[in-house]
This record gives structure tokens, C-alpha cells and sequence, in this order.
């Protein structure tokens, strides 16, 4: 370090620039040489002269910080010769990580020193990424994802995972922390966006109706009283420009209500690009992200639109990034915190056999020889897309080793836990009351007479529909006192015991 501190103040002398390296700070990926110019020497003029440094240190890139926050120093960031790597598992087992209160914290990686760095979306409370292809980008929301996985259950934190890309999220659609199957089509996005603006506004009647003015008092409140808890929720999208391609003024009044309201029910968005031009980032969704992160970007005006000054067109790639925290002007480099394809996919294993032991606890037989044949072979996808082109087939493969009511089960159940907001409420008609059933209403109600059981996908076998109209005439028929309401993961038993009492029902709902 002596030699390159030499070779500064050298060559900055040679503009007339003097001063002296006053300290040398050095980290897995870059070391900053803390340089004191003499009274009289302007700042900006050592700004200036990064590509001559850059020439004189025979390095690739060189960043100047004119002045280092804090201190009567300019910062000149060099990459070291031999570039470390910053892995996940360091930001875990660091104690500020492990100590921190909050089901949101997360590993961003190592400052500049080599020291680790966690933050808590929930202080944020909404993050904007950019960033180049292979700059780091996706790993850093891998990161993210699976900070939060490693210390919170899906009774603390839910995901929505919209990925126009297919390629990184789909990753985590085994694990029971997702709200739904990710998202890989824009179009869907839009829905999915609108139904959490209703669960937000829900959110509030709800905490009004207790008396409470966010999260964390509701959730308080329930514990004392013995209630259910309600998890925070984060969107997760991976590139907003495919969505603002699709459908941009409905994409941006979403997300700029959630960003704007979210916060207090729990709701946090995390927003990726890697195309930071002001047609996706606009300005109504920018002024409402105060947290952000820029990985490296093609030009300074990329830079400006992210982060409102220049500095990340001069980022190294592969995970170096300046992060810019809420309430801060200057940003704050990092080196973000690396883990593999390989090791997200077991850690989403890891998790679904654990879930899938809690869903097949009471069946016979060697569970984890069962649950490492449905993870192997990917028959759980079975439980969240019933519209899978190879449905029939994966079903009677895994009916081999489960038996096909314990499938029902979970399919009608649903493999994802549902939010009290969207749980299925109990229907309340009368038979004296106009009620109009559906055409299949009395075939569907001998179906299920006969099999003493009732679920939505033996309706989908065995009268050929779609899941929607099997549910409504499920919801029907516990409405007509055929069968019992909604049970959570158990299948709907049949009420009724005798023919005459099924032909008495039906006459009522059925007859002109």
C-alpha cells in the first residue's frame, strides 16, 4: 500500500495537487487511500483526474469521493489486485445479524473494510435496485430473499415474486413463505399488485377496529389476546421495466399506493431494473423509494436516475454497489454478499421438505423417502398449479406413493397458507332466500352424496371443470347445508346421510 500511496501523491502532484495519504483502508474488493490535500488545493480538481490515477495505478477503474463524509480527506477507491469473495454465510453469523429483533433484517455484505453490513426493510420501508447485467443485481435480491428465509417462519413474513424473467424466483415456488406460485407473466402482475391494495386497505379497517396504529401493535395486541398474528409482506419484483412495458399506468398507481401506504400494515416493496431510464423508474415511483441500490450502470445519467448523483458508472460489477439508506444524501459503498444458484435451490428444498413433513405428518409409511421422491421429481408443483400441462401425469405418479384423498387435501386446502384476508368466509343463505345455483348444482351434490366427501378438484375430475366454477359450487352446496364449511388443510365432509334428506335439499334449490 506504501508504494501505491507514493505513486498517488506523485502523479496528483504533477497537476499541482498536493497533499499526503493520510490513511489506507482495504476490504475484500477495493482499498480507499484517505488523501489530505494542502490549504488551497479545490477538491473538485482532484475529482477530476480518476482516469489518471487510473492510468499511474495501472487499474481498471478508480473512484474518487471528494470529500469523504466526515472527515477533511478525499477518497480515491482502487480495486485490489486480487479480489476477494463476500459470502452470505459471514453476513449471517455476524452478531448484529443474529441479535437483530426484526423478521426483516437482511445481509447486504461488506463495507469497504471487510465488515458486514445488515439493514431491516421495515426501517426502509420500500428498496429501488439497478443495475447492469452482471452486475449483481439478482444475486442481491437472492441474498435478500434468503436473509429473511434463514430467521423467520411463514407466520412472520409472506412473499409475492413477480419475475417476468422465469428465471430466478421460480427458484423459491416450493417453500411456503410465497403468497402464490411466482409471478412470471406481466399481465397477471397487474391483479396480483390490485389484490394486495385491497388486503392493504383491509389491513387498516382492521387495525382501526383494534384500535392500533401499525404492524407491530396489532401483532402485539393478538398475542395478548391470544389472536392470530398477521405476517409482513414483501413484493418482490425482478425487472420493472418488463411490467411498465406491459401495462405502465396501471403497474405504477399500484405501486405507488403501496408505497405510499403500505408501510404501517406491513407491506414492503422491493423493485429491481436493469434499465434505470426515467420511463421505468418515473419520478412518482422514485420519490417514494427512498432506500436504494446501485449496482454498476452503462452511463452517468443511468447513475443520476437512480441515485441522483454520479459514481455507479464507475462500480466494478459482480456485486459492487453503493447503497444509499432513507434519510441519507450520500451513498455508502458495499460489496454485496454472494451465494449460488446451487445453494438457493437447497435452500428452498430444505425448507419445502420441512413443510411438506408438517402437511404429510399423519400418513403412513417412510415420510422422507416420500418427501425426497416428490421433491426429486418435482410432483409438488401439483399443489399450486392445477393447470400444469403434466397435472394427470405427475398426480398419478405421486398417487403411487400418497393416497389420492390426502391429494385432494392439499390441493383444496391450498399448499400455501392463507391470509385471514383471503381465507374462504362462511356463506349465509337461506333456502327461503333468492339463491340461483349453478346448472351442474344437483349432479355435483349426488357426486359428493355418494363419495361422502366433498372437494374441488374430485368436481374438476369428475364433471370436467374449471377450478373457479368447482369452487363456487362447493361454496354452494356448504350453503345448502350439504356439506361443512371450510375445515383449513382437512377435506369437507358430507352432512347429509340419507338419500331422502339429499332429495328434500335439492328440491328446494332445484325445482322451477
Amino acid at each position: 500500500m506504501r508504494k501505491e500511496s507514493e505513486i498517488l501523491t506523485r502523479r496528483l502532484a504533477e497537476f499541482d495537487v498536493t497533499g499526503k495519504v493520510v490513511a489506507v483502508e482495504s476490504g475484500p474488493v477495493i482499498s480507499r487511500f484517505e488523501f489530505q490535500p494542502d490549504p488551497g488545493i479545490k477538491v473538485n480538481r482532484i475529482a477530476n483526474l480518476d482516469n489518471d490515477l487510473a492510468l499511474a495505478l495501472k487499474a481498471t477503474r478508480i473512484r474518487v469521493v471528494a470529500p469523504i463524509p466526515g472527515k477533511s480527506a478525499v477518497g480515491i477507491e482502487v480495486p485490489n489486485r486480487e479480489r476477494g469473495l463476500v459470502y452470505l454465510k459471514n453476513g449471517l453469523m455476524d452478531e448484529n445479524f443474529e441479535n437483530h429483533p426484526s423478521p426483516l433484517a437482511i445481509v447486504l455484505g461488506e463495507d469497504i473494510t471487510g465488515k458486514p453490513v445488515c439493514e431491516d426493510i421495515a426501517v426502509m420501508p420500500h428498496m429501488l435496485i439497478a443495475g447492469t447485467t452482471g452486475s449483481g443485481k439478482s444475486v442481491c435480491i437472492n441474498t435478500l430473499i434468503d436473509s429473511i428465509l434463514y430467521h423467520s417462519t411463514p407466520e412472520d413474513v409472506r412473499f409475492l415474486m413477480i419475475d417476468p424473467k422465469r428465471l430466478e424466483l421460480p427458484m423459491y415456488n416450493p417453500i411456503p413463505h410465497l403468497l402464490r406460485r411466482a409471478i412470471i407473466e406481466p399481465k397477471n402482475a397487474v391483479n396480483e399488485l390490485e389484490k394486495l391494495v385491497a388486503i392493504m386497505e383491509m389491513r387498516y379497517r382492521d387495525f382501526a377496529r383494534e384500535g392500533v396504529r401499525d404492524i407491530d401493535g396489532y401483532n402485539e395486541k393478538m398475542r395478548k389476546k391470544g389472536g392470530r398474528n398477521k405476517p409482513y409482506i414483501v413484493v418482490v419484483v425482478d425487472e420493472l421495466a418488463d411490467l411498465m412495458l406491459t401495462a405502465p399506468s396501471e403497474i405504477e398507481e399500484n405501486i405507488t399506493r403501496l408505497a405510499q401506504m403500505s408501510r404501517a400494515v406491513g407491506i414492503h416493496l422491493v423493485l429491481a431494473t436493469q434499465r434505470p431510464s426515467v420511463d421505468v423508474i418515473t419520478g412518482l415511483i422514485k420519490a417514494n423509494f427512498p432506500c436504494r441500490i446501485a449496482f454498476q450502470v452503462a452511463s452517468k445519467t443511468d447513475s443520476r436516475t437512480i441515485l441522483d448523483m454520479n459514481g455507479a458508472e464507475s462500480l466494478l460489477g459482480r456485486g459492487d454497489m453503493l447503497f444509499l439508506p432513507p434519510g441519507k444524501g450520500t451513498p455508502v459503498r458495499l460489496h454485496g454478499s454472494y451465494v449460488a444458484a446451487d445453494e438457493v435451490s437447497g435452500i428452498g428444498q430444505l425448507i419445502a421438505r420441512i413443510y411438506l413433513r408438517e402437511l404429510l405428518s399423519d400418513i403412513e409409511g417412510d415420510v422422507d423417502e416420500i418427501i425426497t421422491a416428490i421433491i426429486d421429481e418435482e410432483l409438488w408443483t401439483i399443489f399450486v398449479d392445477t393447470k400444469d400441462v403434466a397435472f394427470e401425469e405427475k398426480r398419478r405418479a405421486l398417487s403411487n406413493i400418497i393416497s389420492v384423498e390426502k391429494i385432494d387435501e392439499i390441493i383444496d386446502a391450498g399448499y400455501y397458507p392463507k391470509l385471514s384476508e383471503t381465507e374462504v368466509k362462511e356463506i349465509t343463505l337461506e333456502p327461503e332466500t333468492e339463491f340461483t345455483v349453478d346448472p351442474l348444482f344437483e349432479e355435483a351434490a349426488r357426486l359428493v352424496f355418494r363419495h361422502q366427501v366433498a372437494s374441488v378438484s374430485l368436481l374438476q375430475r369428475r364433471l370436467n371443470l374449471g377450478y373457479a366454477r368447482a369452487g363456487r359450487i362447493v361454496d354452494q352446496l356448504e350453503a345448502a347445508g350439504i356439506v361443512e364449511s371450510f375445515q383449513g388443510s382437512k377435506s369437507r365432509k358430507v352432512l347429509v346421510e340419507r338419500q331422502e334428506e339429499l332429495d328434500a335439499i335439492l328440491q328446494k334449490y332445484t325445482s322451477p
